[in-house]
């Protein structure tokens, strides 16, 4: 998700953000993409990490069990083109605006609208977000409100297969404080009842996320430093190289989602590194880093656990930082609850930026088990 660091207005702040790009950090400097949640994710390979929704937010911004109901396609019975006759909807005392899904003669509109948010520059954020907003149209959450012919604000989910994650949520800057963008939680959200997003922490963004049926829950944090000051791990531990099949695979088997796209969105991530992390040869969790743009800091876009109680999370998490970070500076994003933080902090690392995990319920994800993607969860 994208940062946006002005006033924004609680009825159109959308979170991400969690793309966006997003996207991991937002501050300039960690900014690499995803200009949403972009610039992270942007850059992002994928997540742009920030795209995502807040309205100042950008990462580009983030797990497993129930599936939530497939939302319809765009048609007669879908619940946001029947708000309608002419697929229009009408906020009390806001403007009236069409809600659709996006097309590719979109992508420049909504482009602009995350640089407009992001702090990176239009040029350097425009280059990363196409992918990210590819992948999050073809995932199907994606949406758009249009007004008089104009697209004014963008939101898009990803179905991570035991909730319905919140990536970006954007109005355009000179709109925000209209009403534009109230419509498109419920647009984009559909009926699912187990949601997810990674907020911005300013209290005017919150109201519109509780209004949608989910409260905060922990700080969700970035945590930057030199992954070389990790070391006495035990031997048993290691990691090895894998591919978007590999990794789906063991996914599927230990949670039931179904993560193939999104694990080939992140292989396509500048200088992409899929891999697992074996103990005494079984792999106990599964990874994706890349680089940062226009940046030698490298992130662990997401990490997860295998969720067998006889497998001890803390060294597996350090061992694949350790991998991401290949003897260099790495970005992590670390959940309030996660014992990791303290770990990290202890070593010299230091938090760079945080954002506030929302949630429909307590239980969605294992805050000690995920370093969550901001945008995907």
């Amino acid at each position: 998700m994208l940062r946006d660091r002005q006033p924004i207005d609680p009825e159109d702040v959308i979170p991400r953000r969690p793309a966006s790009r997003r996207r991991h950090p937002r501050p300039e400097r960690l900014r690499d993409r995803r200009a949403v949640r972009c610039d992270d994710r942007g850059d992002r390979g994928g997540n742009p990490q920030r795209a995502r929704g807040r309205g100042d937010d950008d990462r580009p911004r983030r797990d497993h069990r129930l599936r939530p109901a497939a939302r319809p396609a765009a048609g007669d019975d879908d619940p946001v083109r029947a708000a309608g006759t002419d697929g229009r909807l009408t906020t009390a005392g806001g403007p009236s605006v069409e809600i659709r899904v996006p097309t590719d003669d979109d992508l420049p509109a909504i482009r602009e609208i995350l640089t407009a948010h992001g702090n990176d520059g239009a040029i350097v954020t425009a280059d990363v977000v196409g992918p990210y907003l590819r992948h999050l149209i073809a995932r199907g959450g994606a949406r758009v409100a249009v007004d008089d012919g104009r697209v004014v604000a963008f939101g898009a989910t990803i179905d991570t297969g035991n909730a319905v994650h919140l990536a970006d949520l954007f109005v355009r800057p000179e709109l925000v404080g209209r009403g534009i963008g109230r419509p498109l939680p419920d647009a984009v959200f559909g009926d699912a009842e187990r949601r997810t997003t990674f907020a911005s922490d300013d209290p005017r963004a919150m109201p519109i996320y509780v209004r949608a049926g989910l409260r905060p829950l922990w700080a969700s944090l970035y945590v930057e430093g030199p992954s070389e000051r990790i070391a006495g791990l035990p031997q048993s531990l290691s990691c090895e190289p894998a591919t978007p099949d590999e990794l789906a695979a063991v996914e599927r088997r230990w949670t039931g989602a179904d993560r193939l796209a999104d694990y080939a969105f992140w292989a396509g991530s500048p200088e992409g590194d899929l891999f697992t992390v074996r103990e005494g040869g079984a792999v106990v969790a599964l990874g994706t880093a890349r680089v940062r743009q226009a940046s030698p800091v490298r992130v662990l876009d997401r990490l997860v656990v295998d969720p067998d109680p006889a497998v001890e999370p803390l060294p597996v998490m350090l061992a694949a930082i350790v991998r991401a970070g290949r003897g260099g500076v790495v970005l992590v994003t670390v959940q309030g609850p996660n014992p990791l933080l303290g770990a990290l902090l202890d070593l010299g690392f230091r938090i760079a930026d945080r954002d506030q995990f929302m949630a429909s319920g307590p239980d969605l994800i294992d805050p000690a088990r995920l370093i969550p993607n901001p945008g995907m969860l």
